[in-house]
């Protein structure tokens, strides 16, 4: 008899501590889980709002070029037009890189992810 309560305590032992660990593993990923998606939402949304103060500044820079460009043309049309090409070969440019930007995006992101 000795030798089957011997077991049945140790099996119950190991299933409790086997309990324990997965409670605190789940706990640990939880946590886990929540402190990336912080991080994440805090940075995306700050990211968001320089962006939105970027292309803000941008937006004004253009329509000046483009003021200045109609003074210096004496036409308009031929100012805005200017300006606008220039963001179509800014535009194209950017394309021809999405390759290269896009690993070094990857490339950071991953280190940031993995580092924590």
């Amino acid at each position: 008899m000795g030798v089957v309560a011997s077991l049945e305590e140790t099996t119950a032992d190991a299933a409790q501590r086997g309990k324990a660990y997965l409670d605190t593993t789940k706990e640990y990923y939880e946590l886990k889980g929540f402190k990336v998606l912080t991080v994440a939402t805090t940075k995306g949304s700050t990211y968001l709002f320089y962006g939105l103060l970027l292309l803000m500044a941008v937006l004004f820079f253009a329509i000046s070029a483009a003021l200045a460009l109609t003074l210096y043309l004496e036409s308009a049309p031929l100012g805005f037009l200017l300006v606008g090409c220039c963001f179509v070969l800014l535009m194209l440019v950017v394309r021809a890189l999405r390759k290269p930007l896009a690993r070094t995006l990857i490339k950071k992101l991953s280190k940031n992810y993995f580092e924590e």
